[in-house]
This record gives structure tokens, C-alpha cells and sequence, in this order.
């Protein structure tokens, strides 16, 4: 379970913090852009991070690329309830008056149902008096185009708009409503469209290239392409109306770009290009055109998915291949800016680690613009340290940083941008860096997977006076320690050190050179040591999967004294250990792939006396039925463990948790929310107590990051405002269940039934609940969690009752002279000559008096009027309420309790309304005291 109070004030509490920007992205692809008149830019796709924000496939830029944080359009994210979850956006365009229309593939927008179209004002926020939706299987817009009247034309895969007929383009009127007048149909999918100046709609797709007259007739003026059968991806029209086009299947080309004349007929004066798929063409205001999709070349010259071509269709050679990379991509939208720089949006985050980018106006990328820098990319971060100044120094198995080659070792700076005063080369082979080690005079020791120990100086040039050689069968590097006279002590796989006989644990003199008066001989050869921990008192210990120490049997652990020599510490373990934590009082923790310790079934994770016996009461890997192996563990000064860890099938607990000191989860510790999204293999503390944590993920609590990120705790706990009130509702109903919070930081929602967990990591404030069953009854919670903690609210008690038949009807309340007969009318509508027909008649014993209309189905509407022959003493008069109607059965002359209860209160506060005694086996009682009061609910007792 889930469940969390306040933080103890040293904690960090896992909050990604966003100063520290070692690479975060648009983390999906960004399908549309549209450029705004202040220079912003829109951009949607089926991302949901921009730089570090919550962005459900929608965002606005500022000039430089960061994210505008006033455009709101992440409260409740573009979602589908087709496929169950978020939706995505494929076509973008602003209205004169700086509304927003956005298309694609949804059914909501931000809470409101909107299918496939909607329109946002100008703040993000949706414009509900925007009433369109498209309907069909699985219904998807592809392109959009405003008409200068205001009207809006439409096409993608649908089949209908607004519940009238249209297969695959409409048009629609400024409101959202169908344009009935626009008599356009498509039998084939329709993948881009344009407008011609006079009106005309030019449409690509299946059915190669059509041209429509502007009320949707077919235009017969229009020839088309040879071959019925060619498709075309994209198209965009020229000053000339000519037409540029790509496609496939057509004669003259299997993949191609081409241009047709106005009359849709082949130019033969254009050259067909051999260019693969092409998603978007943009002509320049010079003649000269833009492509972008995810081709590798064009007409057989190696160019990385967008391209620039002269008037004449051959290719630019002065436009640069910015975004050249061996691992190709998709461009699907392209922005030119008034200065002649472009906007690159699509799916190409292996290319500079975000799906959208800014090319100078000759191709060469733009590092100026400031959508997040690209990241590690390449593999995982494996190792850190923190230099004084606050700079971590990371090693792995990456291969760049901001799209700078950094062969696995690098050194960022406080925000987390890469450091390129930090000259390290490229070290160690595919397993790259496995550990580090920073020395008092700043020179780092860089181990890894490679014959060597290396030592750099603190600018990251290699420090000639140190020199240390590798041999064995495999040569690696795996643990580091430094002593405090400058000696260096080394575990891995290697059998000689600068020529010495070592067998995987060594120490080093201050040049590298080995010390033969450390005398550790680790048994069987080819064993590897892949932990080292030296303790205050100078012994050191060793872990790996060797069996001996000097021929003592020491299986996978042993303590060694100053001389190398095994002490009196033994502990019997089955498998390896790969990582040490000594604490103060002469403990250990150890952690590996071993299952018993000293015969006891302790897995993974353990706690060890001073003298190697293992101690009962630290749970450690077994907390529950969630078992795990860290990867890495810090002691805080209160005892409490930070720990990476490698999260196992089954379990519900991120990739780095805090433990209380006898290994328990820390619930009061929900580090990240949700957390990494990946192995956490790496963690150091800062003297601030802010955590740097190194892997393989690529989004930490929602945050986009890539291999490095930085934790910290700027900010206070929720408070809830408002908890959830008690409700009561019938069996099959839906009821939901609503908290409002407060926090400067991003909330996650976790919700509980009697102490069981219903729901994930959420940012959903309520709960819904459908078809209610009994069993649902009970104690609701709601754990509301930020990056510093979290609170829980008042339980809020739901109860489940038998539903009660009843329906609302008609109760006309009359008013008249007592003793009187009025006679009740009604009528369908108020026309100059309305239909009035005789209902009833009610004798008023007393007054008022009701009249219950019992009409079954009730009309959509009634008018009633009450008269009375004669001339009255008082003049009728009537008032009208939907009045709750109650069916009564049992035998007649029963009596029969009707109780009722607010819907929203306590849930246990049932009133007696009457006691009737049955006339008939079913009958009907009128609750008149209901109109004006809050919602009720029914129950039926006998007496």
C-alpha cells in the first residue's frame, strides 16, 4: 500500500529538480506546428513531456523554445476512450481571431468530450460553444483548412460529423455545426488537402490527386495523375497552382516527388525525384521547396530527413545536412520563421534526443534554441561523483551528451548542461565505465571495462604519472577505494597487475605501481571482486564470486585487514555480492545475487554483525513480497538508505526508495512519485542533500530526463483543501469522489478502499465508480503525494443501497377556492393558437392542492393551465416541480416505511418520510417535499 505523511526534514524528497537540465526533450513524436503572430509556436503530436512539463500532446513554445507554462493545455490532457488512453493531434491551425483548432485522433479534450476536433481560445483552454465531432470506427482527422469566410474544412477517416453521413471530408460552419451546403464525399482516405485562391479544394490520398469546386462537386476541369491506383502522401500548392505532390505507386515513380499542373496533369518540366516517403512539403517565398519525412536520401545522395530543393526540383547544395544522422528518423512538420530559420518537428529523438529541433536558415542546426538539450544518449550512466564545486562527474556506457560525443565519460556542470571545458577522450571497451573515484587533490580514477586504471587530472586530460596495466583471461575494473595516504585499492577480473601476480584485488602505490606488500590470494582463478569498502578502521571489505582468501574459506565475502590478510570475519553466502555499505556501529550491509546467508534464507539485501553473523531485524530485500537487488545504497545521518535498486516482476515500488534503518520501506518517502521509468544503477548525495541519480531511464515522476538526473526538495508537502464527503447511492449507479489539493509541485493521486490500493500513480484528483456494487461500501481514501511527501485525507464513507423504483413526474401545484373543481390543461407548445386538451380535474379539498401528471413517456415538453366554470371567489392559479414518484408494493393493507437520505452527507442519516398502508399490491407515493431540497435517495421498510 501506498500511504504517506510528512517528510523528516533532512530527506531529500525525490523531486526531479528542473535547474538541473541534463537533458530532457519533447519525448514523442510532434506531428504539427503552427506559428503564431507573436512569434510562439503550437505544436502537437503524441508527446506528453516538453522540457520538463506535463504537456498531453499539445504545447506552446516561446521564440527560444521553452516551454510557455500560461498556455494551459495539460489540465486533464487530449485523451481517447477508443484505445484507452491519451489521444494524439495531427493538424494545427489558428483562426484570425487567434482561436486554436487542433485535429487528430481523441474523444475528449481537457474533461470535455470533443471527437477527433476541437477548438481551443487563445489560453489553451477549450471553447465549448465549438460543437463538432466526428463519428465512424475508430474515426481520426487528417487535415484541416480555414476558408476566408470563416468555415472550416475537414477530412481524415470518418463517417460521419455531428451524427449526419460524410465519409472523410465536411465542412463546417464557424460554430462547429455541419455545413449541409458543402455536398463533397470521398471514397478513399484523404491524407492532405489545400485551397485554391479562387475557392477550389485540391485533395490527396488514395485516390491520387481531385480537385473539388468550393460547394464540394467534383471539378471535371481536373484531370488527376495517370493511374488510378497511385496514392499520395502530402501535397502543397505553388503561387502558379501548380501543384507539388509525393506519392507512390505511380508509374513515372515508385516512391517520388513530383509536380502536377493546375489542371492535375503530370509537369514534365519538373523532374520526378526519387526521395522515399515524404510527410510535408513547404514552399519557400524564393521558389525553393522543403521536404521533410523519414528518407535517408534523395535521388540517391545521402541526406537526413528534410532537404531543401531549387525552383527547378534539384537539390540545394548549399542547404546543410543539420540533422544527419546514421540512425535516420520522420519529419512530419516543418516551420519557416520570418528570420529563414525552420522548425523541425517529427520523431527523430535518437538524432538530438527531442522530436523537435530549429535549423539555421542554410540546414546546420541551431543550438540556440532552448527545447532541452539532447541528453545521454547510447546506454546507461553506471557511476558518479561530485566534485567540491557541486559538478558531477558521470561515467557509463553512453556515447553523447547534448548530442556531443562523449565516449562514456563526461563532466556536467550545476545545471546540468555538459561541461565542455572537461577534455576526457573515449574510454573503456562495450562495458564502458564501471567505477569511479575522486581524490582530495581533484584527480579522478576511472575504472572500467579495459586493461588499465586511469587517473585524470581534474580537467580531464590523463595524468602520465600514473600508470597501471591489466592481464588476465578478461580484464575489468569493477570497484574503487581510496586510502588516506594516497594508496588505491582495486577488485575486478584480472590476474596481473603491471606484471605482479594479483587475482582480482589489489593495491595500487600512488603512480599506479603495484603494492607487493598487500598479500590477498583470491581462489579459484578467473574469480572476479566486484565490491570494495574500506572501513574507518583501515580493514577492508571485499566482495565477488571467489571462494577463498589465502586459503581460508570465505565464499563471495571477507573482511581483510590493513596487510591484505583475511581477519576473523566469515560469512557463508550462495551468491555473488556486488555492493558494501559499512556503518558506524561495526555493521554491513551487503547486497548481491545470493539467497541464504550463513544458512537462513535471506535474499538479496542484509544486514551483518561485526563479526559476520547475520542480524534478524533488518528486513532488507524482503519486505513483504517485494524483493529486489539495489544497485546502489547512501546512509543517510539519521540511518536512514537511499536505494537504486533493480525492481523485480510483481512489485509496486519505484526504482528508488528510501528505507528506515531496519530496511522497511519508508513510506513517509515517496521518492519521485512514480520515479524512474527504468533500472537506477547509480547515486550520489551532495552536500546539500540534493541526489544525483545515474541509469538507464529517460523519464523520472513524469519529468523527461535521459540517464542523469538530480532530486531535490525546494518546496513543502500537499494540503488537502477539500477531502471527499460520504455519499450513499443505489447497487448500479455511478457515484464519483472528488479531493482538491494544494501544492506548488505536480500531485499524484492514490485512492484506497478499507486500506486497498484502487489506482496507480495518478494525476486524476477524482474517482469514478460505475455499475456501484454493495461490496464497493466502505471507508474511501485518497493519498495526495508531491515531491516532498504526502497526506491523506478523511476517510469518506460510501454506502451502497437496494435501488428504489421510482421516476420524476409532473406535479402541478394548484391554487384555488377551497371546495372548488379546477380542471388541469396541457399543451405541447405555446404556438398563437395553442392545442390545449383536458388532463384532469382536481377538487381542492384544501389549497394548494397537487395534480400529478402520470403521462408515460413524458413529452420533451408540456404547458399546463388551470380553469374553473363559473366565476371563482380566488382566481387559479399553479406552480410546477418534477416530483419524485415512489412504487409501494406488498399486500394490501400492509404498512409500509418510507425512509429517505441526502445523496451527499452522512451516510447513515435515514428520516422517515410516511407510513402508508397498501391499497393496492403497487402503488404510488408522491414525495412533494423533495423539489428545492438536495438529491434523495429511498428505502422501503416494514414496519
Amino acid at each position: 500500500m501506498l500511504a504517506a505523511t510528512q517528510l523528516q526534514p533532512f530527506a531529500a524528497p525525490g523531486d526531479v529538480d528542473l535547474s538541473f537540465d541534463a537533458g530532457s526533450t519533447v519525448n514523442g513524436a510532434v506531428n504539427a506546428m503552427a506559428l503564431q503572430a507573436d512569434g510562439k509556436v503550437l505544436i502537437g503530436g503524441d508527446f506528453t513531456t516538453v522540457h520538463g512539463m506535463m504537456r498531453g500532446v499539445l504545447a506552446r513554445l516561446k521564440e527560444d523554445g521553452s516551454t510557455d507554462p500560461t498556455f494551459l493545455s495539460g489540465l486533464e490532457g487530449i485523451t481517447n476512450a477508443n484505445n484507452g488512453g491519451s489521444g494524439w493531434v495531427r493538424r494545427i491551425a489558428i483562426q484570425p481571431d487567434a482561436k486554436i483548432l487542433i485535429a487528430g485522433y481523441f474523444s475528449s479534450v481537457n474533461g470535455s468530450p470533443h471527437n477527433c476536433i476541437a477548438r481551443l481560445n487563445p489560453d489553451g483552454t477549450v471553447d465549448n460553444s465549438f460543437a463538432a465531432n466526428l463519428g465512424g470506427g475508430g474515426p481520426w482527422a487528417s487535415s484541416l483548412a480555414l476558408q476566408g469566410d470563416g468555415k472550416i474544412l475537414v477530412a481524415g477517416e470518418f463517417t460521419a460529423v455531428n451524427g449526419s453521413p460524410r465519409n472523410g471530408l465536411a465542412r463546417l460552419n464557424p460554430d462547429g455545426s455541419l455545413d449541409s451546403s458543402f455536398i463533397g464525399t470521398s471514397a478513399a482516405i484523404i491524407e492532405s488537402m489545400a485551397l485554391q485562391s479562387d475557392g477550389k479544394i485540391v485533395l490527396g490520398g488514395y485516390q491520387g490527386l481531385a480537385r473539388l469546386n468550393p460547394d464540394g462537386s467534383p471539378d471535371p476541369s481536373f484531370v488527376g495523375l495517370p493511374n488510378p491506383q497511385g496514392r499520395v502522401f502530402t501535397l502543397a500548392l505553388q503561387p502558379d497552382g501548380k501543384i507539388l505532390f509525393s506519392g507512390e505507386n505511380f508509374p513515372f515513380g515508385v516512391f517520388c516527388f513530383a509536380r502536377a499542373n493546375s489542371d492535375g496533369s503530370l509537369d514534365t518540366s519538373f523532374p520526378v525525384t526519387d526521395v522515399g516517403w515524404v510527410n510535408v512539403i513547404l514552399p519557400q517565398s524564393d521558389g525553393k521547396i522543403l521536404l521533410g519525412g523519414p528518407f535517408t536520401s534523395i535521388g540517391g545522395i545521402p541526406r537526413t530527413i528534410v532537404v531543401r530543393l531549387n525552383a527547378d526540383g534539384s537539390l540545394d547544395p548549399s542547404f546543410l545536412d543539420g540533422l544527419q544522422s546514421p540512425w535516420g528518423g520522420d519529419v512530419r512538420s516543418l516551420v519557416l520563421r520570418a528570420d529563414g530559420k525552420i522548425l523541425v518537428g517529427g520523431n527523430f529523438e535518437l538524432l538530438r534526443g527531442s522530436s523537435l529541433v530549429r535549423l539555421n536558415a542554410d540546414g546546420s542546426f541551431d543550438p540556440a534554441f532552448g527545447n532541452g538539450p539532447a541528453g545521454l544518449q547510447g546506454g546507461s550512466v553506471r557511476a558518479i561523483v561530485v566534485q567540491p564545486d557541486g559538478k558531477p562527474i558521470v561515467g557509463g556506457t553512453f556515447s553523447t551528451i547534448d548530442g556531443t560525443g562523449r565516449g562514456k565519460l563526461a563532466r556536467l556542470k550545476n545545471d546540468g548542461s555538459l561541461d565542455t571545458s572537461f577534455s576526457a577522450q573515449s574510454v573503456g571497451g562495450w562495458g564502458g565505465v564501471l567505477c569511479l573515484a575522486l581524490q582530495p587533490d581533484g584527480r579522478i580514477l576511472v575504472g572500467g571495462d579495459y586493461r588499465s586504471l586511469l587517473r585524470l587530472n581534474p580537467d580531464g586530460s590523463p595524468d602520465s604519472s600514473f600508470a597501471t596495466d591489466l592481464a588476465g583471461a578478461d580484464t575489468a575494473i569493477c570497484a574503487l577505494a581510496l586510502q588516506p595516504d594516497g594508496q588505491v585499492l582495486i577488485g575486478g577480473w584480472f590476474s596481473l597487475v603491471n606484471g605482479g601476480a594479483s587475482e582480482a584485488v589489489a593495491r595500487l602505490n600512488p603512480n599506479g605501481s603495484l603494492d607487493t606488500g598487500f598479500a590477498s590470494r583470491i581462489q579459484p582463478p578467473g574469480s572476479c571482486v566486484r565490491a570494495i569498502a574500506r572501513e574507518d578502521d583501515g580493514k577492508i571489505f571485499i566482495g565477488g564470486d571467489f571462494a577463498s582468501v589465502n586459503g581460508l574459506s570465505r565464499p563471495h565475502l571477507a573482511r581483510l585487514n590493513r596487510d591484505g590478510s583475511p581477519d576473523t570475519f566469515s560469512a557463508d553466502l550462495d551468491g555473488d555480492v556486488t555492493g558494501f555499505c559499512p556503518l558506524p556501529n561495526g555493521q554491513v550491509l551487503i547486497w548481491g545475487g545470493f539467497t541464504f546467508v550463513n544458512g537462513a534464507d535471506q535474499a538479496h539485501f542484509v544486514r551483518l554483525n561485526a563479526d559476520g553473523s547475520l542480524d534478524p531485524t533488518f528486513v532488507g530485500g524482503r519486505n513483504g513480497d517485494d524483493t529486489y537487488t539495489p544497485n546502489a545504497v547512501a546512509l543517510q545521518p539519521d540511518g536512514k538508505l537511499l536505494v537504486a535498486r533493480e525492481v523485480w516482476s510483481g512489485s509496486s515500488r519505484p526504482y528508488f526508495v528510501r528505507l528506515t534503518a531496519n530496511g522497511s520501506f519508508d513510506d513517509s518517502f515517496f521518492a519521485g512519485q512514480c520515479g524512474p521509468d527504468n533500472d537506477v544503477d547509480s547515486l550520489a548525495v551532495r552536500p546539500d542533500g540534493k541526489i544525483l541519480l545515474g541509469g538507464l531511464f529517460s523519464v523520472v515522476n513524469q519529468a523527461p530526463c535521459s540517464g542523469v538526473i538530480r532530486l531535490t526538495g525546494d518546496s513543502a508537502p500537499p494540503a488537502i483543501l477539500v477531502s471527499p464527503g460520504p455519499q450513499t447511492t443505489e447497487e448500479g449507479s455511478a457515484v464519483g469522489l472528488r479531493v482538491k489539493a494544494s501544492s506548488s509541485l505536480p500531485l499524484f493521486y492514490f485512492w484506497y478502499l478499507n486500506s486497498t490500493n484502487l489506482t496507480s500513480c495518478s494525476t486524476n484528483w477524482g474517482l469514478k465508480l460505475t455499475n456501484v456494487q454493495f461490496s464497493q461500501s466502505g471507508a474511501y481514501t485518497v493519498v495526495v503525494s508531491n515531491a516532498l511527501g504526502a497526506v491523506t485525507s478523511a476517510p469518506a464513507m460510501l454506502n451502497v443501497i437496494a435501488a428504489v423504483e421510482r421516476r420524476p413526474v409532473p406535479g402541478v401545484k394548484v391554487t384555488g377556492e377551497s371546495a372548488s373543481l379546477l380542471n388541469v390543461d396541457y399543451a405541447n407548445s405555446l404556438s398563437p393558437a395553442p392545442n390545449w386538451t383536458t388532463l384532469g380535474s382536481v377538487s381542492l379539498a384544501t389549497s394548494p392542492q397537487y395534480y400529478f401528471d402520470l403521462t408515460l413517456p413524458l413529452p420533451p415538453q408540456r404547458f399546463y393551465r388551470a380553469w374553473q366554470t363559473g366565476t371563482p371567489g380566488v382566481m387559479p392559479s399553479l406552480d410546477l416541480n418534477l416530483v419524485p414518484a415512489i412504487t409501494l408494493a406488498g399486500n394490501i393493507g400492509h404498512s409500509v416505511r418510507l425512509d429517505y437520505i441526502n445523496q451527499f452527507g452522512p451516510t447513515d442519516a435515514w428520516a422517515t418520510l410516511a407510513t402508508v398502508t397498501l391499497t393496492n399490491t403497487s402503488q404510488l407515493y408522491f414525495d412533494v417535499s423533495a423539489p428545492g431540497q438536495p438529491s434523495r435517495l429511498y428505502r422501503l421498510v416494514m414496519p
